[in-house]
């Protein structure tokens, strides 16, 4: 966007912003002799700004929230990974993933506004 001299009524710039992330885990709250998996999983939420350059005035506002799946989460939660605590549960690699998923998904809703 700086790089642009004089902008045309057409020309559109994209803002993204990462709102909220969590990592993902679980914990047992113990209540006496009952005890309570308590579950969160990994996810991110991604905004974005769609504009006119030249007014700055907002064309669209997207906003998308990707969590991993329920299936690839149980699948990771029994594993010697996680009953040991050697590592994190999830990590970089994971959280990467899922921004790629959310900001793909604000393309693909972009791509049907516009």
């Amino acid at each position: 966007v700086s790089e642009v001299v004089a902008p045309t009524a057409g020309d559109l710039g994209l803002d993204i912003l990462i709102s909220s992330f969590q990592s993902g885990d679980y914990w047992d709250v113990s209540l006496g002799v009952i005890d309570f998996p308590i579950f969160w999983r990994p996810k991110v939420t991604v905004v974005s700004r769609l504009y006119y350059l030249a007014s700055t005035k907002t064309k669209h506002i997207v906003s998308v929230t990707q969590k991993l799946s329920w299936r690839e989460f149980l699948s990771r939660l029994f594993t010697w990974r996680t009953f040991l605590r050697l590592q994190p549960m999830f990590d970089a690699k994971d959280m990467d993933r899922l921004l790629y998923l959310a900001c793909h998904k604000v393309l693909n809703k972009l791509r049907k506004a516009a």
